[in-house]
């Protein structure tokens, strides 16, 4: 049986979609807590 646990990076299909809402409200909760700013490029600007 072949282990398909990893894929090949050329094979990924997430890495140039824009961050969700889900994923910017979560990032920003970790910059809460870590006291840092969120630049404009990590949803900071948004």
């Amino acid at each position: 049986m072949a282990d398909n646990t990893e894929k090949d990076p050329k094979d990924w299909v997430s890495g140039n979609d824009p961050m969700t809402g889900a994923q910017q409200s979560y990032l920003k909760t970790l910059a809460e807590q870590a006291h840092k700013p969120l630049g404009s490029d990590e949803g900071g600007g948004v």
